[in-house]
């Protein structure tokens, strides 16, 4: 950030991380790729020093039939996607059942596969350690159209 005239306090945040006009006609987001897709992407983002992610969206958009594949956690009428289960085990590994900030432990993955993700944490007494593993694999069309 300094090379570049800013300040290195400068908080870095991604918006919308998970919404790729190049991607999105190819992928339908109501599946468990995209619950999979999450986990991997906020396991990438975790060790790289941003601050803050948002993703986008928290409601499908206005008048889209339900299941035509729009990016929200949920429907308009309230029906959740797996993708906000996702989120929901997160919260879970963060501490909100023990309504504190759990200790994150290091999973470590010895495989070769760069889409799978593991993330962990333990309760501050110890007691429950909690693991969410991913294995995100994007399809053939999604990897040649990000990787033209």
């Amino acid at each position: 950030l300094k090379q570049y005239g800013y300040d290195e306090n400068t908080p870095l945040i991604i918006d919308e991380w998970n919404y790729d006009a190049s991607l999105n006609d190819l992928e339908d987001h109501t599946t468990e790729r995209t619950s999979a897709y999450a986990i991997f992407a906020i396991f990438q983002i975790l060790d790289t020093g941003i601050n803050k992610q948002a993703f986008f969206n928290f409601v499908d958009f206005e008048h889209n039939p339900l299941f035509s594949g729009c990016p929200g956690i949920m429907s308009n009428d309230g029906i959740i996607k797996s993708v906000y289960n996702a989120f929901k085990a997160l919260s879970i590994l963060q501490g909100k059942q023990e309504n504190g900030i759990n200790n994150r432990l290091k999973a470590d993955i010895t495989s070769k596969d760069g889409f799978l993700a593991a993330i962990a944490s333990q309760t501050k007494d110890s007691r429950k350690v909690r693991i969410l593993i991913s294995n995100y694999v994007p399809s053939k069309r999604m990897l040649k159209n990000a990787f033209p």
